[in-house]
């Protein structure tokens, strides 16, 4: 069985970035959560069955250009 990727666009909004206009580590976190988030939607994985789980890992590739 063939592996599945799972990407999506962000813009990175003047709030996400610190005054020096770079993601700060936190951001990114969060940035990753709302990716993460996005893929449990489209695999229709609801909040009730991840509530359920124990923890969940997932590996992620942030590519950012500048």
């Amino acid at each position: 069985m063939a592996a599945n990727i799972f990407s999506e666009k962000h813009q990175i909004l003047f709030y996400e970035t610190d005054r020096t206009r770079r993601v700060t580590p936190g951001m990114l976190v969060n940035i990753l959560m709302l990716a993460s988030q996005d893929q449990s939607d489209e695999l229709g994985l609801t909040s009730q069955k991840n509530s359920c789980a124990r923890f969940r890992l997932g590996c992620y590739a942030a590519l950012i250009d500048h």
